[in-house]
């Protein structure tokens, strides 16, 4: 049986955390076939809430393939980031709001990226916030341009701060609310800074939220942690901007990053708050003993990701791996 996924189109919806979605998720069919030599079968929908193509913020337009009353039944619904203030999506899409609530009493995923929370939040649904969108640039003061720069500190630093900031009176009525950032911990060593300030500054400005915001929101049971990987992680950042298909081999899959999260995220949030976690360790301590099925290499071949501090310890099943 394929594996149904569900695009919710909306207005000024940016297409890349959309088509994104449906790039890894036929990467990760792909690669099923591949290695299992089964079927892997994925099944996409775009659907829209009145049936009619939507604006996008690029200025054309994203035709549905299905109607809402087609998708009764969904493995994973992905819901965009929407451009500037997601109130206008929300007004003019209201049939999504119950959609979800019925979706999520049936057990469906769902997935948003960035202010595409606030409509997982306007129908009742959010318990938690994972703050993953970034932008990325090594390189050093001289060669930084400023456009660059303050792109890169609108989505690290401005993007976690304000979407934390409105998803919180959303996640005071959660049973277990979280704030997950994918963000280091913070090591004021300064070879993290050296040739790459702009972009260590944005990283460690989400860290900054973490400190301040699990301070802040502890008396209101709302955890806030940070993941952070050991080694390079296998993404498109790591193919685009650390060295392709050499480094990639030198990499942990995603599956290490998606587990680690898990177990933060099932933390009683009231206990565990205000931790800077790296990967590995979060899953060690979880009971996890093989690490092989997270690489294709051993461990001491990996590529060490930045801004992990020296003094992290490394369990000898990791080292073994």
């Amino acid at each position: 049986m394929a594996f149904k996924l569900t695009l919710l189109l909306c207005d000024n919806m940016l297409v890349s955390s959309s088509s994104l979605a449906a790039e890894i998720f036929n990467f990760a069919a792909a690669m099923t076939r591949a290695r299992t030599h089964t079927a892997g079968d994925l099944e996409i929908r775009r659907i829209s809430s009145d049936d009619k193509p939507v604006y996008t913020s690029s200025g054309f337009t994203v035709e549905p393939t299905h109607s809402l009353d087609d998708v009764s039944n969904n493995d994973l619904i992905h819901i965009p980031a929407l451009w500037r203030n997601p109130r206008r999506a929300i007004k003019k899409h209201p049939q999504y709001m119950p959609f979800l609530r019925q979706q999520h009493e049936k057990n469906c995923s769902i997935t948003a990226v960035g202010t595409g929370v606030c409509l997982l939040a306007e129908a009742g649904i959010l318990d938690g916030k994972f703050n993953n969108a970034s932008a990325i640039q090594l390189t050093n003061v001289v060669d930084t341009e400023m456009k660059r720069y303050d792109l890169m500190h609108q989505i690290n630093g401005r993007g976690t701060y304000m979407v934390s900031k409105y998803c919180l009176p959303h996640l005071t009525k959660a049973s277990n609310p979280h704030i997950l950032n994918l963000s280091p911990p913070l090591d004021m060593d300064p070879k993290w800074f050296s040739g790459t300030v702009a972009y260590t500054m944005a990283k460690y400005t989400m860290s900054m939220c973490v400190l301040g915001m699990a301070a802040e929101f502890a008396d209101r049971g709302i955890a806030v942690n940070a993941l952070w990987p050991r080694t390079a992680i296998a993404t498109a950042a790591v193919q685009n901007h650390l060295g392709g298909d050499e480094i990639m081999k030198l990499s942990r899959n995603v599956d290490i990053m998606a587990d680690a999260a898990y177990e933060i995220l099932t933390k009683d949030s009231k206990t565990f708050t205000g931790n800077f976690c790296i990967d590995d360790l979060v899953l060690h301590e979880a009971g996890v003993k093989d690490f092989t099925k997270y690489a294709e290499v051993p461990y001491g071949e990996l590529m060490p990701d930045f801004f992990v501090p020296d003094d992290t310890p490394v369990p000898e099943e990791v080292k073994n791996s």
